[in-house]
């Protein structure tokens, strides 16, 4: 088929844009979204564990390291950077409301995976 072809025909030219546009969009999807409901509360809690160790060793949020790859998405790194700030935040508190009793790393990581799957179920 000429690009001839295509300039006469428009129903061709939109048939083969509609075959193209989602091979794009495809393209441009990162890890996160890939993944499904279940796959993202686990990678949640994944890093709200490792972000709860690195608080529980008294390290500050900017004291977490973090080691991109080189190929992550903008997506991903807020992803990544949003859950370690909210793991802080809920850290803090945790720590300012029950002073002597904090949490093992297990239980905390159980609370962010169970709140994520909550907020996936609302």
């Amino acid at each position: 088929m000429s690009a001839l072809d295509l300039a006469q025909r428009p129903w061709r030219r939109a048939a083969l844009l509609l075959a193209i546009v989602p091979l794009a969009a495809i393209g441009s999807v990162d890890r996160v979204q890939r993944m499904n409901a279940a796959e993202r509360c686990v990678y949640t809690a994944q890093l709200a564990v490792i972000g709860y160790h690195y608080f529980l060793e008294g390290k500050t949020r900017g004291e977490v390291p973090v080691r991109w790859h080189g190929d992550e998405t903008q997506n991903e790194m807020n992803f990544v950077n949003v859950i370690l700030d909210e793991t802080f935040l809920a850290a803090e508190r945790d720590r300012r409301e029950h002073p002597q009793a904090a949490v093992s790393e297990q239980a905390f990581g159980d609370r962010a995976y169970r709140a994520c799957m909550s907020a996936v179920r609302s």
